[in-house]
């Protein structure tokens, strides 16, 4: 469930996972997340804030690819800050979501036709 705002002001997010600076993260979304590579980045680069300031949730919106929100937790392994793992996470995720046909016919065709 998408919450309201909790931060007042302008929200940065981390280089790795902005868009419009090419391929900073090699990972095919077909395999688990734990087989991403980062160009240029040190090992911890998953454990990495996603934000600045740091969250501890966040929505994205990618209706280019699904029709539907994706909300992305804190993990546990930092409950104060969503990393740019728990997002690579939230999104291999919400990728992976089996949808039954009606779903498909109802939300996904219609764009598909669209588009197409």
């Amino acid at each position: 469930i998408a919450l309201p705002p909790t931060i007042q002001g302008h929200v940065e997010l981390n280089p790795l996972i902005r868009s419009g600076h090419g391929a900073l993260i090699r990972y095919s979304l077909a395999a688990p997340p734990t087989t991403a590579s980062a160009f240029g980045a040190n090992d911890r680069w998953m454990f990495e804030a996603a934000t600045s300031p740091h969250l501890r949730s966040m929505t994205i919106v990618a209706s280019e690819l699904i029709p539907w929100p994706i909300i992305v937790h804190a993990s546990s392994v930092d409950p104060s800050v969503v990393t740019v793992g728990d997002v690579l996470a939230a999104v291999h995720d919400a990728l992976h979501t089996l949808v039954t046909e009606y779903e498909y016919q109802l939300v996904l065709l219609p764009n598909i036709l669209v588009t197409g």
